[in-house]
């Protein structure tokens, strides 16, 4: 399967956007460059965490499957309509990610480390 290549962000439309809400909100040309700078390092290191979250959702859903077939190995006679098969471990790493994915979308949660003061 080919590796599908990852969206890039449009930094330069990021600080043009930045500069003329700043400008529009009365800030100096100077204030407002300076801003959009600040603006374009929080969204590249917000990006870049997302990037290294997503990744880190393949590896965890690689190793959930590779735990299920090691499951369904171990259980030939299982059938679908048995009871239920337990989740293995792995599937909690991969609902952990899930809800971090969930936090950052649904509530604009991020790690303590992409809070920024200035925001």
């Amino acid at each position: 399967m080919a590796q599908r290549q990852r969206p890039q962000l449009d930094y330069a439309a990021i600080r043009a956007e930045a500069i003329a809400e700043m400008i529009g909100l009365g800030f100096s040309d100077e204030e407002a460059a300076a801003e959009a700078r600040r603006t374009e390092i929080r969204a590249r290191a917000r990006a870049d965490y997302v990037r290294g979250l997503i990744d880190r959702l393949k590896a965890a859903n690689e190793a959930l499957e590779a735990a299920w077939m090691r499951w369904l190995d171990e259980n030939p006679d299982w059938e679908e309509h048995d009871e239920p098969a337990p989740d293995p471990p792995e599937q909690a790493a991969v609902d952990a990610i899930f809800e971090e994915i969930d936090a950052i979308i649904a509530h604009d949660r991020w790690p303590q480390h992409l809070h920024f003061r200035d925001v």
